[in-house]
This record gives C-alpha cells, structure tokens and sequence, in this order.
C-alpha cells in the first residue's frame, strides 16, 4: 500500500500542473509569503492535489475540500501562513455558473463597489 500511495505522490509531483484560471483568463498569483519558503508552498499545492485527486476517484471531485483530512490540513497552514490557495477548489462547471451568476449579478446593477483597497476601509487603519 505504501508503495502505490509513493507512486501516486510522484505521479502528481512529476505531472505538469495548469496555470489556475478564472473564466478562461490566468488569475493572479499571488506574492510569496515570507515566511514560508517556495518549495513549502509548493508541497502544500502538490498536497491539496493529491487530496482532490484522490476524492475525485471516489466521486466526490465537487466536495473534496470539505473533508476531514483537508480541512485538518488546510487549517495547520492558516495557522502556519494566515492564508492558504486552493487550486481546483471549483470544478469547471461550477466555475462557468459562478461567473454567469457574477455576470447576470452586474448586469442587473446588483454589484456595488465595496470600499476595500489593500484589506483596509475607507478612512481607516484596519479593516
């Protein structure tokens, strides 16, 4: 057993991963952590993929961050990092419905600017 979950580890860390997209356009990546080496972060990432990867086998690709397991693990690096990024946290369906949604949201003027630049409001230290 130890040496199929080994094979499936290097299988995933040898597999060339996508840039994350947000309706078709590349989102933005975000600023390394200083506190945090690159090479950490991308065991995190290789990690959450194993996860997705292994509960999408079980046909549970649209819930597997709501796992036990993951959450256990996405929980130890918000309390090591403050933040953590989920690549294929949507599946491309709920990607497409969550921008129709946004789209339909805007169209209809039900959007408003939020007053938040940099995690501070307006006339404020903190947010």
């Amino acid at each position: 057993r130890r040496e199929a979950k080994s094979a499936a580890k290097a299988t995933v860390a040898e597999a060339p991963q996508p840039a994350p997209t947000i309706g078709g356009a590349k989102a933005a990546s975000s600023a390394p952590n200083a506190g945090e080496s690159s090479e950490a972060r991308c065991r995190f990432g290789k990690r959450m993929e194993m996860f997705r990867m292994h509960y999408a086998s079980l046909g549970k690709e649209e819930w597997w961050w709501v796992m036990d397991d993951v959450q256990e693990a996405i929980g130890a690096q918000l309390q090591k990092e403050g933040y953590v990024v989920l690549d294929g946290l949507l599946t491309t369906p709920q990607m497409r419905a969550l921008k129709s949604e946004v789209l339909a949201c805007h169209k209809a003027g039900k959007l408003e600017t939020a007053g938040l630049v940099n995690g501070k409001k307006e006339g404020s230290e903190e947010a």
